[in-house]
C-alpha cells in the first residue's frame, strides 16, 4: 500500500482523495503497519483521506493519542478496539490532534458505511486512489465514484 500511495503522490492532478481499506492478514504487526500507513497519507498533499475498517480504527486512535508505533500500540489498539465505534467518526484540519496538515479524515466501519456517505456526498471531479485488502469489499464502492 505504502508504493501505490507514493505513485498516486506524484500524480499531478487536484482534488485527490484517498479511500484505504484495512490490510488484512499482517499479524502481530497489523496496527503498526496502519499507522506506518496513515501517517504517510496523512503527509500526503490530499483533500479527504477515508478509512475503512477496525485496522484503521485502531491506528487513527494511536495517532491522535499521540502514541508511538512501538510496545504501546498494543495497549492503545486493545483500549481502542474495547472503545464503542461511532458511525463515522471525522477529524478535521484544525480540530485539535488532528494528525493530517490539510486533509479531512473520516473513519468508516465498513464499505457499506462508506457507501451511504458517498451516496449522499458524491466525489465528482476527483482523482481517487481506492486500496485494500480484497475482504474489506472496497471494490463495491466504484459504481459510485
Amino acid at each position: 500500500m505504502g508504493v501505490s500511495l507514493k505513485n498516486f503522490e506524484k500524480l499531478q492532478f487536484s482534488g485527490k482523495v484517498l479511500l484505504l481499506g484495512d490490510m488484512r492478514e499482517l499479524g502481530a504487526d497489523s496496527v503498526a503497519e496502519h499507522v506506518n500507513i496513515l501517517k504517510q497519507a496523512c503527509a500526503m498533499d490530499v483533500e479527504e483521506i477515508y478509512l475503512v475498517g477496525a485496522e484503521f480504527a485502531k491506528a487513527a486512535d494511536v495517532l491522535l493519542a499521540g502514541a508511538a508505533p512501538s510496545a504501546d500500540v498494543a495497549a492503545v489498539a486493545t483500549a481502542a478496539a474495547s472503545a464503542p465505534s461511532s458511525a463515522a467518526v471525522s477529524a478535521h484540519p484544525g480540530d485539535s490532534g488532528s494528525p493530517a496538515a490539510g486533509a479531512a479524515i473520516s473513519l468508516f466501519r465498513d464499505a457499506q458505511e462508506l457507501a451511504g456517505r458517498l451516496k449522499a456526498e458524491p466525489l465528482k471531479g476527483r482523482t481517487i486512489l481506492i486500496k485494500g485488502s480484497h475482504g474489506i469489499h472496497l471494490e463495491t464502492l466504484v459504481e459510485l465514484l
